[in-house]
C-alpha cells in the first residue's frame, strides 16, 4: 500500500514526520511559501487558482491561523471534501466557514505530536477495510437442540422453546485477524420475532501471541442496533463472534454480521461516509458518501456494483469529474441485493438523493444517475421516481428473475447470489418467482414518463446475466419516449468481459455530457509559470 500524503498547511511539527513515516508522507507548507513547489516532484498547490489535481486525494492538515483568515477563503474552497483536518484551537473567519460549507472538515485536538500521530494511524489512515461473517463458515453448538432454518445467504431463523439462561447457538469459524493499534466496529443484522426472545452477541479479542482472550464484551437485544466498537492493542487480535439466545418461545431472525475498520465516529469505511438503517429489515445498512466537488450542477449519483467486502466503489473516478457526487453502496446478502426490497429502503434512497439536491440548491432534474452492473439496476429503477437529466449505465441489468434463471445453464456458478436475491424478494425460486422478480423493474419502469431523461447505455453483446436488457430498454424508450436521447455502444463478450474498455467508454461519456451540457472543462492542467 502506498503512503498517504499529508499536506500540512502550517509550520513543521517537531517529531511528527518520524512518528508516521511508515504510513504517511507529510509536507509542511507555511503560508509564506504556499505558492512554492511542494516535495520532490516540485508541484504547486494551485494552478491558475484551482487545486493541482496531483493533490486531490491527499489529506490537508491546517494548524496555522492565517490559513483560516478571510484572505485565504479561495484556497479553502479548493481543498478536497472529507480530507480536511483543522486544529480545534483555531478560529474560523466568516469567509472560511462559508468556504468550507458542506466539505465536512474535521476538527481535531492536537495536544502533542505523539497524539496526532496516533490519530492519523487509527482514524485518518489510507484505504478502507471491511469483512462479513457469512453463513458459509458458521459452526453451530452441539448442545443447542432447537431448530435452525437457513434462507440461502439471506438470513438464519433460530427457533426453540424455553431457554432459561443464555445458551450459545453458534460461532463463526476462523476468527478474522486484524492489525495492532486499530479501531473496529461490528454491525449486527437481526430481528426478534417476539418480545420474549432475547439475543446476545459475545465479541472477544484473542491475542496472536498466546491465543488467550484479552478482551470480551457482551451486547444484548436492542443495544445491538448500535455498532459495537473495538479497540485492538499493539499486538493485534483475532476477533471471535459468538451468538447466544434465551427466552420463552425463542424466535430469532439473524442476518449478516459486518466488521469494519472504524473511524472513531467520523465516518464508516471512509471519513464522511454515513449509512441509513432499514429497521424494517433486520437493521440492514445502506452506505453513502457525499462530496460537494465544485458545488455546480449536476449532482452525480453513482450506485456501486456487487462487492464481496464492504467498500466505496468509484470514488476516485467521480472525484476526477470535479462536480458534486453521491456514492451509494448496497452490501446486503453477500455483496449487494440490487437496491430494492421494502418500501422503507426504497424511500430512503429517493429521499437521500432529493435531500442532497436540496442542500446543494439544485433543481430536481439537475441530476445524473449512474452505475455499472448491479448499479445499473438502481440507476434505471430510480430514474422513474427522480426524473434526472441523464442516466449513464454500463452492463445494464433489469430482469432480476432472468439473471437468476441464467445461473442454471448459461452461467453455471457464475453469480449464485442472484438466486438469493430472488429468494429474498419473492420467497422462492420457482418459475412464478422468476416472473415476479422480473416484474419488479419492468412494472415500474413502463408505467412512468421518461420523456425528460436522456440515456447512455454501454452493454455486452453476449451478456450472460441479462442478455436482452439493452434491446428491451431501447425498444421501449424509442416507442414510448421518443424525445429521449439514447446513446449506446455494444462490446463483444459476456457480462464480465472487457471491463477496462467498457469502463473507459463509460467515463468518457460522463465527461462528454458534463462538457457539452454543463460547461465543464477536462483539458489537462498546465502549470502557470507566473503564479509565484
Amino acid at each position: 500500500m502506498s503512503k498517504m500524503k499529508i499536506i500540512h498547511l502550517g509550520p513543521k511539527i517537531e517529531g511528527l514526520a518520524e512518528l508516521i513515516e511508515n504510513d504517511f508522507e507529510i509536507f509542511d507548507v507555511p503560508l509564506e511559501v504556499v505558492n512554492q513547489p511542494i516535495g520532490k516532484e516540485k508541484k504547486k498547490l494551485l494552478i491558475k487558482g484551482e487545486l493541482n489535481l496531483a493533490f486531490r486525494h491527499d489529506m490537508f492538515l491546517i494548524t496555522q491561523p492565517e490559513y483560516l483568515a478571510a484572505e485565504q477563503s479561495s484556497l479553502l474552497k479548493e481543498l478536497p471534501a472529507n480530507n480536511i483536518l483543522i486544529d480545534d484551537r483555531l478560529e474560523l473567519s466568516k469567509e472560511a466557514t462559508q468556504a468550507l460549507h458542506l466539505k465536512n472538515a474535521q476538527f481535531i485536538s492536537i495536544p502533542n505530536a505523539e497524539n496526532l500521530a496516533k490519530q492519523f494511524k487509527e482514524v485518518f489512515y489510507n484505504d478502507q477495510l471491511g469483512f462479513k461473517y457469512t453463513f458459509d463458515n458458521i459452526q453451530f453448538d452441539s448442545l443447542f437442540k432447537g431448530t435452525v432454518k437457513q434462507l440461502g445467504h439471506n438470513y438464519l431463523r433460530i427457533i426453540d422453546n424455553d431457554i432459561e439462561e443464555y445458551q450459545r447457538v453458534a460461532n463463526w469459524d476462523g476468527p478474522i485477524g486484524v492489525g495492532g493499534n486499530t479501531l473496529w466496529e461490528i454491525h449486527t443484522e437481526f430481528k426478534r420475532n417476539n418480545p420474549t426472545t432475547n439475543v446476545r452477541l459475545r465479541v472477544s479479542l484473542i491475542s496472536p501471541a498466546d491465543a488467550q482472550i484479552y478482551y470480551s464484551k457482551e451486547v444484548d437485544n436492542d443495544q445491538l442496533k448500535n455498532d459495537i466498537p473495538l479497540e485492538v492493542n499493539d499486538d493485534g487480535a483475532f476477533i471471535l463472534v459468538e451468538l447466544l439466545v434465551k427466552g420463552k418461545d425463542v424466535d430469532l431472525t439473524m442476518g449478516a454480521i459486518t466488521l469494519n475498520e472504524g473511524r472513531d465516529g467520523r465516518g464508516t469505511l471512509l471519513i464522511g461516509e454515513d449509512m441509513e438503517i432499514d429497521d424494517e429489515a433486520m437493521g440492514e445498512p445502506l452506505y453513502h458518501y457525499f462530496d460537494p466537488g465544485d458545488f455546480k450542477p449536476p449532482l452525480m449519483v453513482y450506485f456501486s456494483g456487487f462487492r464481496f467486502n464492504p467498500g466505496v466503489e468509484g470514488m476516485y473516478m467521480m472525484r476526477s469529474l470535479k462536480g458534486p457526487s453521491l456514492l451509494i453502496e448496497d452490501f446486503r446478502i453477500l455483496g449487494g441485493a440490487f437496491y430494492v426490497g421494502g418500501k422503507k429502503l426504497e424511500s430512503q434512497i429517493v429521499n437521500l438523493i432529493q435531500s442532497t439536491l436540496k442542500k446543494l440548491g439544485f433543481k430536481p432534474n439537475e441530476l445524473i444517475l449512474s452505475g455499472l452492473s448491479m448499479g445499473t439496476f438502481a440507476s434505471l429503477y430510480y430514474s422513474s421516481f427522480l426524473n434526472p437529466d441523464w442516466v449513464i449505465v454500463g452492463k445494464p441489468l433489469t430482469s432480476l428473475g432472468e439473471i437468476a434463471a441464467n445461473e442454471r445453464i448459461n452461467r453455471p456458478g457464475g453469480f449464485p447470489t442472484s438466486l438469493d436475491v430472488v429468494l429474498r424478494l419473492t420467497g422462492g425460486i420457482a418459475d412464478e418467482n422468476i416472473k415476479q422478480a422480473d416484474d419488479i423493474f419492468w412494472n415500474s419502469f413502463t408505467k412512468h414518463d421518461h420523456s425528460k431523461t436522456n440515456f447512455v447505455i454501454v452493454y455486452m453483446k453476449d451478456d450472460d446475466y441479462d442478455g436482452e436488457a439493452f434491446e428491451k430498454l431501447d425498444r421501449f424508450l424509442r416507442k414510448h419516449s421518443p424525445t429521449s436521447r439514447i446513446i449506446h455502444k455494444g462490446f463483444t463478450g459476456r457480462h464480465n468481459d472487457q471491463t477496462g474498455a467498457l469502463g473507459a467508454w463509460f467515463k468518457n461519456q460522463y465527461q462528454n455530457i458534463l462538457t457539452t451540457n454543463y460547461g465543464r472543462d477536462f483539458s489537462p492542467q498546465e502549470d502557470d509559470e507566473d503564479d509565484e
